[in-house]
């Protein structure tokens, strides 16, 4: 099964014993010609399940051995993952004549150079692919010609994303020039609807697809410990006296900078490790976590989530729980590489007080609420499922424009490759001449008969300086560069060193901040180039980010009102006494919010003119946004409409009856709905854009598609939370 020279390294370099189940099961799947979806925890193996079988058979094949083109794609989402995964494919290759390459924005160009001339497999980025795809260094036909695997990894975090969609259309442009049916292959941790994904999967491929789940499961241990930096001291102060490792995970990067100072007074030996912070300082930090014993502790947000090599971490922390069970699943198998026991501390906020602060109210609530979806969803061993969208034109007109660009003209009928995509199977054939005409009415193209070229727009776009933001979909930061002379620190937001206030132009706060472990002293700032110079400081301020939250799922919040209508608290979950306590108060609190024979659970309290209405839905946060419109349709009289995710309130000025709401609800027709909230999307496009679609390709569509991407999106989500609003034996 595998490959002579891969065996030889797997059994005498790296003393290997043999292979796992996992990796047996993934391995016949691989061989059989399957679209291989693998699911497995983290330290499972379930990458080499993938590379051992993939190395094989092109190290068999004399073909594909030989290429100096690439035969396999190895996409990942992370520019450090995929440096960490370059590095293990030329371990496991290197008794053969394969070239392994990196290429992502950081690969300095003479590397790139040799990559084009003789790589045989690239490890990259959904958006660095895209610039392959249209590069002038490049001939697609022929350096994706002995195109024969696409891997992907971490594959929950690239689906979550635009990144994705444009994914799932770049795999139908690269099919058309390679001389093999591609075979695709996908790896995660934390997938909660693989019968989905195996959709999104099969694309226009005729293989079949196959799911290999690990049967294995690391065992967990939980510990609920009241959330104070007194017992954070003593647990970090503990795992260091022990000669073990821990990851302390935060859900802001301001909390990470913050919890480094606090433990850097206290004289812990820690390091700090978040997105903002510069690559090489990123990169020195991993280094120093795998490889030394002198820091026992790294204080890490979503960066340290994924797959990264970090070398043996026994225990993980939990100083803020985050608002997804996929998050949270993610965190937690970072630990028990080598013990097969995953244990955590999560801190639990009750009525604690951070550094002479009292935590607010609201936030402590919340936390405790988002620790019961966590518990609810751990205890049943499930994730959040991953929401695909099938109905996409925005992405659609991108990829006809890049495509237009790498084949600078382009017969109408070739644009048909994209649809079998799994974005665009929504699409009809009058939405497609619809981006076309946009596009032509925009100047993006120009059409000579069926024959299409780019109009002036999108040349000058595409030709200067604009086309490195062509090529992400994703929204773009809006952070500023902070750099020591030529040394990049990293990035905060402009907020950071600016007045809210502006007279004439920005005026600099005399302010210092923290960065990447450090205090700075703002020197200078240039505006036109997004920078900020800085020197170093002995103290500063926090500072500011200005990212917004993923919006939380239903099932996520669904969880959350089972576990207050029944706590079941995991075998494997301790707690103190004190945060026991504190937890089941809040849930004798919050009872009034949950029902067991309503889903939805109205209060409503009489004021003199008007009547305080507060529906406990626990929908998440997109469904609850599109009821507070809804109501305001149904209602016209209601005021101050708002939404979480989890209660729609509003003030009724005339008679309400819940029932009759939901009742009105179940009625709506598709075309009812959409006449419904058509006046709302045109007036708030934008806004309510940003809510559903977190990308920079708005621009590209007319409105009409912008309001028919945000109904179907939005019906789909009120169909399923209509069903959740029925009584439970309905």
């Amino acid at each position: 099964m595998i490959a002579q020279s891969v065996g030889k390294v797997l059994f005498k370099d790296m003393s290997w014993r043999g292979l796992r189940p996992l990796q047996e099961s993934s391995g016949a799947a691989i061989r059989n010609g399957f679209q291989t979806l693998i699911t497995a925890g983290t330290a499972s193996g379930k990458t080499e399940a993938a590379l051992l079988p993939v190395l094989s058979i092109i190290l068999e094949s004399p073909d594909l051995m030989h290429s100096r083109t690439p035969v396999a794609l190895y996409i990942a989402p992370l520019k450090a993952l995929i440096n960490d995964i370059t590095e293990r494919l030329k371990k496991l290759s290197h008794r053969s004549a394969l070239e392994i390459y990196a290429w992502h924005g950081d690969v300095d160009a003479s590397e790139k150079n040799e990559a084009i001339k003789k790589a045989s497999i690239l490890v990259t980025t959904p958006e660095s692919l895209e610039g392959l795809l249209v590069s002038s260094r490049v001939d697609p036909a022929v350096f994706f010609r002995n195109l024969r695997f696409f891997l992907l990894d971490e594959f929950h975090a690239l689906l979550q994303s635009p990144r994705g969609y444009q994914l799932a259309s770049q795999i139908e442009r690269l099919q058309a020039y390679s001389g093999y049916e591609i075979q695709k292959i996908a790896m995660s941790a934390t997938i909660g609807n693989p019968e989905k994904v195996l959709e999104w999967m099969k694309g226009s491929s005729s293989r079949e697809c196959f799911h290999v789940s690990d049967q294995h499961h690391t065992q967990k241990q939980l510990m609920l410990r009241k959330k104070s930096f007194e017992n954070l001291l003593a647990d970090v102060s503990k795992v260091a006296e022990s000669g073990k490792k821990a990851i302390l995970f935060t859900c802001s990067k301001g909390e990470a900078e913050s919890l480094f100072h606090f433990l850097k007074r206290k004289g812990v030996n820690v390091l700090l490790h978040h997105g903002s912070i510069g690559k090489k300082q990123r990169e020195d930090t991993e280094r120093l976590f795998k490889s030394s014993g002198d820091y026992p502790i790294m204080i890490a947000t979503t960066t340290l989530e994924m797959g990264i090599d970090i070398g043996d971490v026994s225990y993980v922390l939990f100083y803020s729980v985050p608002r997804s069970a996929a998050s949270f699943m993610q965190r937690l198998g970072r630990a028990g590489r080598k013990t097969g026991v995953a244990r955590a501390i999560i801190y639990v906020p009750t009525d604690t007080e951070e550094e002479g602060k009292p935590v607010a109210l609201d936030k402590a609530l919340e936390e405790q609420l988002f620790l019961f979806g966590n518990l609810s969803l751990f205890s049943q061993g499930k994730v959040e499922p991953i929401d695909l969208k099938d109905y996409y034109p925005q992405l659609f007109a991108h990829q006809v424009i890049s495509m237009i660009f790498r084949e600078k003209k382009m017969d109408r009928r070739k644009i048909g490759l994209l649809k079998p995509a799994y974005p665009f199977k929504g699409l009809q054939k009058e939405d497609v001449s619809a981006v076309l005409m946009f596009l032509e009415e925009e100047n993006y193209l120009f059409r000579n008969d069926q024959e299409y070229r780019l109009g002036w727009k999108a040349t000058d776009m595409l030709e200067g300086s604009g086309i490195g933001d062509f090529l992400s979909v994703f929204s773009a930061s809006e952070d500023w560069t902070v750099v020591e002379g030529n040394k990049e620190i990293g990035r905060v937001h402009a907020a950071t060193v600016f007045h809210n206030k502006r007279k004439q132009g920005h005026e600099i706060l005399i302010q210092n901040f923290y960065l990447a472990g450090k205090a700075w002293k703002v020197l200078s700032v240039d505006p036109a180039r997004h920078r900020i110079s800085v020197q170093q400081a002995e103290s500063g301020a926090k500072p500011l980010w200005l990212s917004g939250e993923e919006a939380m799922h239903p099932v996520f919040s669904e969880a959350i009102r089972q576990f207050i209508l029944k706590p079941v608290f995991s075998p494997s979950c301790a707690s103190d006494p004190e945060v026991q306590d504190a937890l089941l108060k809040t849930i004798q609190g919050e009872l009034y919010t949950v029902s067991h024979e309503e889903r939805w659970v109205p209060i409503m309290v009489e004021r003199k003119n008007h009547v305080d209405i507060h529906l406990y839905t626990y929908g998440g946060d997109l469904l609850n946004y599109i009821l507070a419109l809804l109501v305001k349709q149904y209602a016209p009289e209601s005021r101050n409409l708002r939404s979480t995710w989890r209660v729609v309130r509003w003030k009724a000025y005339a008679p309400f009856c819940p029932e009759d709401f939901k009742d009105w609800l179940a009625s709506l027709s598709y075309e009812e709905f959409c006449e419904q909230m058509e006046p709302e999307f045109s007036q708030n496009e934008s806004k309510i854009y940003e809510k559903v679609f977190p990308d920079c390709l708005r621009e590209y569509i007319p409105t009409s598609l912008t309001i028919s991407a945000l109904t179907r999106h939005f019906w789909s989500l009120l169909q399923a939370g209509i069903d959740f609003g029925k009584k439970p034996e309905e």
